[in-house]
């Protein structure tokens, strides 16, 4: 098999290791160069080389300028995904949310010097955003012409995929591309596309991710088929051991120029770890990863208090009796006995409200999330507040914010139900409605979702009643949440497919707490939640009465 962009010492391992190995191809194949084979033969085989090393070499310093944490377990992965890619075997990363699927698939790309397109799959991907479609254009005498998708682009010249969440997207997307892995030729069978077949190029592989359908994801997740599965290679993405997620953390922390003692970042871990392990939290709809961690060492780089940080990142959804739990258990680590918690009390700014110790909780919390750059899930019981306090705190930030321009249009409130597609988030090709100097003969224009015009217009957006939206609709948003994100791929309008994220977009959810579990583990797993408490229990009757 031809193997491309590999240095000269890469290519002397390769043929040491490929000396005396060949490839017998199977019965039923139409590449067929063998008609029977030895199985004893074969098993002697991995028997002997079965712990021997996947020849690939790394460079950990060269690692370490692309912002990966080199630990010994990464590095195993990294060199198992960069030797599939360098041989142009199609790979799918197995594991939950937080463990690295997709950063390894970038870094392993850039160790192979090896183009990647990136594309986030969901419940409303069809075959046309992936193989090809229409698109509108005003120099075109039909007003439409055809435009090569993703997939086909790469397919062609020759470069990385990556469909990430690919369970996300309906069988009957996935299913176009698997003929084309077969027998590496692309068929696109669309109106507009001429039927020449399109040979795939050297070099290309498909890499997948997948939040396992199974635990807190069962039922939010399709199921691959066993065909299409044959054409991976299956890698497993288990969590972190406390071990390597303290070297993970002691990592980012000298990414980020921590100048701070470590001994709070070890006892973090061992506390995320130990919470996150116990029975009544592990089995809980919120997924403890490396996000937290990652949301807790940059706050304390920028001074936030440690202790606090630790109730607004940890404990936010639980209720008072659990909360206390988790502080209890958090003292027990030398370096949060003697912080001195912060006072919870209103920003500066805020607009006059009744300031009971619950609501200046929930909202020292959420001013914790905005400005720390987090996206907020608000959940409490009907008839709480939450919907006038998300309101409030979209009105306190955006004022607070550099300039402290706000208008109320600035704010985008929506009402969600089960009738909500990614079309109404991000934006869908539709009929133009009339011809103009703009528009020319243009029959299909682009029509901008309202989440997409929040992320462009650096707009506060409000989604009530999230639970009502299918849980596979709303993680389209998922690349848009992820940390240190600047950019978001609109798959949906080829015309613009990639949109700058204004710093000052924030996306606050709002969910019933008895909902939250309809809601999407991965989706959750990058958004701080929070609890919006009773905010009468602690009040006697005269404070109730005022």
């Amino acid at each position: 098999m031809k193997v491309t962009n590999l240095d000269a010492e890469q290519k002397e391992i390769d043929e040491e290791y490929n000396q005396n190995n060949t490839t017998i191809s199977l019965i039923d194949n139409q590449n067929i160069s063998e008609t029977s084979t030895d199985i004893s033969k074969i098993i002697n085989d991995i028997k002997i080389h079965i712990n021997d090393k996947i020849p690939i070499v790394i460079n950990k310093e060269e690692l370490l300028q692309k912002d990966f944490i080199v630990t010994e377990e990464s590095i195993d992965r990294l060199r198992l995904i960069t030797y599939y890619i360098s041989r142009g075997a199609n790979c799918l990363l197995v594991g939950p949310p937080g463990t690295g699927k997709t950063k390894y698939i970038d870094i392993a790309c850039q160790v192979n010097h090896r183009k990647l397109f990136r594309f986030n799959m969901s419940a409303n991907t069809k075959p046309g955003d992936i193989l090809g479609k229409f698109i509108g254009n005003s120099d075109s005498l039909a007003g439409v012409i055809p435009v090569k998708c993703i997939y086909t682009q790469a397919f062609e010249e020759g470069n990385c995929l990556n469909f990430d969440e690919c369970n996300l997207s309906p069988q009957e997307t996935l299913q176009c591309t698997e003929s084309s892995l077969d027998i590496g030729v692309l068929n696109v069978d669309m109106p507009g596309f001429p039927l020449k077949p399109i040979p795939m190029g050297d070099g290309f592989c498909l890499m997948e991710t997948e939040n396992p359908n199974k635990g807190l994801f069962a039922n939010k997740r399709q199921k691959l088929s066993n065909k299409y599965l044959s054409k991976f290679q299956i890698i497993p993405f288990p969590d972190f051991l406390e071990s390597e997620l303290i070297n993970i953390s002691l990592g980012l922390a000298r990414k980020f120029n921590y100048k701070g003692d470590e001994n709070i970042l070890i006892d973090l871990v061992k506390f995320h770890k130990r919470w996150s392990s116990l029975e009544e939290i592990k089995d809980d709809i919120i997924v403890f990863t490396i996000r937290q961690i990652t949301t807790f060492i940059k706050a304390i780089i920028n001074n936030y208090n440690p202790y606090n940080s630790v109730i607004y990142i940890y404990g936010a959804e639980y209720d008072e009796e659990k909360k206390n739990k988790l502080i209890k258990m958090l003292l027990e680590y030398n370096s949060f006995k003697n912080i001195k918690p912060d006072t919870f009390t209103l920003p500066e700014n805020f607009p006059k409200i009744f300031p009971n110790e619950t609501i200046l909780e929930t909202i020292c919390t959420m001013k914790f999330a905005l400005e720390n750059k987090k996206h907020i899930i608000l959940t409490g019981k009907e008839g709480s507040g939450k919907t006038f306090l998300a309101v409030k705190m979209a009105e306190w930030f955006l004022k607070s914010r550099e300039g402290g321009a706000y208008s109320s249009n600035h704010i985008v409130y929506t009402v969600c139900n089960d009738n909500l597609k990614c079309g109404d988030l991000i934006g869908v090709q539709g009929p133009s409605k009339e011809k103009t100097s703009e528009t020319g003969n243009k029959l299909i224009e682009w029509k901008e979702g309202f989440l997409l015009k929040s992320i462009k217009k650096g707009y506060v957006a409000i989604l009530d009643n999230i639970d009502e939206i299918q849980a596979m609709v709303i993680e389209r948003a998922n690349p848009l949440l992820e940390e240190g994100q600047t950019q978001f791929n609109v798959f949906e309008n080829q015309s613009d497919p990639y949109v700058d994220i204004n710093d000052n977009f924030r996306l606050i959810s709002i969910c019933n707490k008895d909902k939250l579990m309809s809601l999407s583990p991965a989706f959750i797993s990058r958004c701080i939640v929070i609890n919006l408490n009773d905010q009468l229990k602690h009040l006697n009757k005269n404070k109730k009465k005022n």
